[in-house]
């Protein structure tokens, strides 16, 4: 049934009987917040709801805790069995549905993933034109091959994100070297 006022589709559990509602495929992340509103509260096991959308239990585990923070269900857990009791959509906060994935802060970051961080997009391009827009190893232009700019001892061996230990490489000189130094890989 259609709300015209509302603007929203009304569904009953007679849903689930509905040839494209999943039977063996496992369910979206979609199917398994409408299969939770759909039950209102229910007490279970993370290891049961895997069984039903056929998911492994750390994607449960994962998809609980979202729904949880956004405020589209309250997720307790006590002992073994798992209570998640479905929010109204009209008490969900406003637009939560369009919330965007967030970013790991800078405190949750590895050392390494905080030293890639600091090649930004200006500094990328200092060291690109630094070098004359072309690989430091065969020459090759933007109109050759795709350029990038490269960590000469690599970030995984404790390199710096510093001028002097960036470059520009093309895709071809660049492909393959993986955390490897020059002197390892030949060039």
């Amino acid at each position: 049934m259609f709300d015209e006022d509302e603007g929203f589709v009304l569904l009953g559990p007679g849903i689930r009987e509905h040839r494209h509602w999943p039977k063996r495929r496992p369910f979206t992340r979609g199917e398994a917040l409408t299969d939770l509103m759909l039950e209102g509260c229910l007490v279970t096991s993370q290891a049961a709801l895997g069984d039903r959308w056929r998911w492994a239990r750390s994607k449960v585990r994962k998809f609980l805790s979202s729904i949880d923070t956004h405020g589209e269900a309250r997720v307790s857990t006590e002992g073994g069995a798992t209570r998640i009791e479905a929010v109204p959509m009209d008490e969900w906060p406003e637009r939560a549905w369009l919330l965007p994935r967030r970013r790991r802060s800078s405190d949750t970051l590895t050392p390494k993933e905080r030293e890639r961080r600091k090649l930004t997009n200006g500094l990328r391009y200092k060291i690109l034109r630094r070098d004359g827009f072309r690989c430091v190893l065969c020459g090759a232009t933007a109109e050759d091959d795709k350029l990038a700019v490269d960590h000469i001892i690599p970030v995984a061996r404790d390199g710096k994100t510093t001028p002097d230990n960036l470059r520009t490489l093309c895709k071809r000189c660049n492909s393959g070297k993986g955390t490897k130094l020059d002197t390892e890989t030949g060039c």
